[in-house]
């Protein structure tokens, strides 16, 4: 049984490693051409769209969440919850958000920023948030390691 068609198992070995090396090149190469034609095709976040008048939440930076992604748009429309728990309208993933972090409200007239008493605080323009506060287009909002920036457009 050691040898068929002629082959020792020796023989078989030294047939095998060759094809056994050129396979795995191929599936290497495979894997490389399916990393490049992934990373060609536009990723929607970056194309421009333009936005309809009102308030947005922009993610400038996602942090530890999975959820947000950087470039990411969020109209406010009129309320908008931030926080760890899936009720909010922006969930962040992150340890150091509470489950009821802050609370944007926007209308026609401004846009105001409330910690909702999360245990690490809320920063705007990188100062601690203490109750409610007006915020304008250009703000900074950091929510754990998450930082958004408020859009208004007119």
């Amino acid at each position: 049984m050691t040898e068929l068609v002629g082959l020792s198992t020796e023989g078989w070995l030294f047939l095998a490693r060759p094809l056994l090396s050129v396979l795995v090149v191929a599936m290497a190469a495979l894997a490389w051409r399916a990393d490049r034609l992934a990373s060609r095709r536009p990723n929607p976040s970056e194309t421009p769209v333009p936005l309809a008048p009102g308030w947005y939440v922009e993610v400038l930076e996602p942090g530890l969440a999975h959820s947000i992604h950087k470039g990411m748009r969020i109209p406010v429309p009129g309320v908008l919850t931030l926080g760890r728990a899936p009720e909010n309208a922006v969930v962040i993933e992150d340890p150091a958000v509470s489950a009821s972090h802050a609370r944007l409200c926007c209308d026609a007239q401004g846009c105001t920023v409330e910690d909702l008493g999360s245990r690490n605080g809320t920063l705007v323009d990188e100062s601690l948030l203490a109750g409610q506060r007006a915020v304008a287009d250009g703000t900074l909002i950091r929510v754990g390691d998450a930082m958004l920036g408020v859009r208004h457009v007119v």
